[in-house]
C-alpha cells in the first residue's frame, strides 16, 4: 500500500508517475535517450542491467517491470556479447559508486566495450536506481508478473517508454 495520502487509491506505481507526469517524464525521455543511443548495447542487454539494480535494491514493482520487458523484446536481441562484466559494473554501481575505479573501466574495455557504453551503462542504472527509489520511497509493491509482461508488450508494441507513457497520460 501507498505510504502518502494522494496515492492512497492507486495500486500501481507508474500510475502515480502519470499522475504527475511533467515531473517524471524527464527520466522516461531518459531511458529512451540510452536506449536510442546505445550502439552497442540492445534494449534488451539494457533490462538486464536494470534487472540486475532492481533485484539489487530490493524494489519487486521495478524487478517485475524489468522482467516483463525482458520478456516482451526478441529472444534472439542481444546475445552475442559478453555481459557478465557490464552487469557486475551494474551490481557495483548499485551498491556503492565510491568503489568504482579505473580497473573496472579497463576490465569493461578488454571486454571489447567502449566508453560510451561504459558512458550508457552509468546512465541506465542512475535511472533504473531512480525508479527503485521512487517506487519504495512511495511505498509501492509488486503486482502479478502478467501484469508486468503485459505492460512490457504495450511498451515494445509502442516502441518505447515515452510512446507508452504519453498514451497513459493520454488515457
Amino acid at each position: 500500500m501507498a505510504f502518502l495520502k494522494k496515492h492512497a487509491e492507486v495500486d500501481n506505481f507508474l500510475v502515480s508517475l502519470v499522475m504527475d507526469h511533467e515531473r517524471y517524464m524527464p527520466l522516461v525521455q531518459i531511458m529512451d535517450n540510452i536506449i536510442d543511443g546505445a550502439a552497442e548495447l540492445s534494449w534488451k542487454q539494457l533490462e538486464v542491467l536494470g534487472l540486475e539494480v532492481s533485484d539489487a535494491m530490493g524494489s519487486h514493482f521495478c524487478s517485475g517491470v524489468r522482467q516483463g520487458m525482458i520478456n516482451a523484446l526478441d529472444a534472439a536481441d542481444g546475445e552475442a556479447k559478453n555481459l557478465e562484466v557490464l552487469q557486475a559494473f551494474a551490481s557495483k554501481l548499485t551498491q556503492n559508486p565510491s568503489l568504482v575505479n579505473q580497473d573496472d573501466i579497463e576490465g569493461i574495455r578488454s571486454n571489447g566495450w567502449s566508453d560510451q557504453t561504459i558512458e550508457d551503462v552509468v546512465g541506465w542504472v542512475s535511472v533504473m536506481k531512480a525508479y527503485a527509489t521512487l517506487d519504495q520511497g512511495l511505498g509501492f509493491g509488486g503486482m502479478p508478473q502478467e501484469v508486468f509482461d503485459e505492460m512490457g508488450q504495450g511498451t515494445v508494441g509502442s516502441k518505447g517508454y515515452v510512446a507508452i507513457f504519453n498514451h497513459f497520460v493520454n488515457m
